[in-house]
């Protein structure tokens, strides 16, 4: 294996920009309410605080902090402040990767590797450590593309692109 690869998976800033959009969007409500009303509305406030801009919070600051680096064989994940988990690439003991469905089903093989290109992958490890990449974040076309060169090719099972119906396949006379 080559230790010379380096390379990082992150998501794309618009998820934060939008989160931090939407939180300034929550607290202007919350402004014109109390400009507008004589009595401050402290019902909206909590219920604003609690059930939208914490969680939205945690959201802006996970996919801000959300980053997953290789160097060489070695694969560290970092989630969320303090998280940090390390696996070597000897140790992954599943990948799953989801296609999406660009051509037309093939009968004899309905998960054919030519029936799409790989939109979603999750890692599992011996011990329990998973990690799941997408297509939209920065970086994923390198991860796919080193994991199933780098990966033994039996551990690796695609599946059906979710929400589509199991195809029906002709019955044999």
């Amino acid at each position: 294996m080559n230790g010379m690869i380096h390379f990082t998976v992150r998501n794309r800033r618009t998820v934060f920009v939008a989160c931090m959009a939407l939180i300034a969007l929550l607290i202007l409500i919350c402004v014109l309410f109390t400009v507008l009303l004589d009595t401050p509305p402290t019902g909206l406030y909590f219920i604003m605080g609690t059930f939208f801009i914490i969680p939205i919070l945690f959201a802006a600051s996970w996919s801000i902090l959300f980053k997953v680096t290789v160097d060489g064989s070695e694969i560290t994940v970092r989630g969320y402040p303090g998280g940090k988990r390390s696996f070597d690439l000897s140790e992954i003991k599943r990948v799953n990767c989801w296609k999406n469905a660009i051509a037309l089903p093939d009968f004899d093989n309905p998960l054919n590797e030519a029936s799409g290109r790989v939109v979603e992958m999750r890692i599992v490890t011996f011990s329990r450590k998973f990690l799941v990449i997408k297509a939209p974040m920065v970086g994923f076309e390198e991860m796919s593309e080193y994991i199933l060169k780098n990966v033994d090719s039996s551990i690796v099972r695609y599946k059906r692109p979710r929400g589509l119906p199991k195809p029906v396949y002709p019955k044999k006379p």
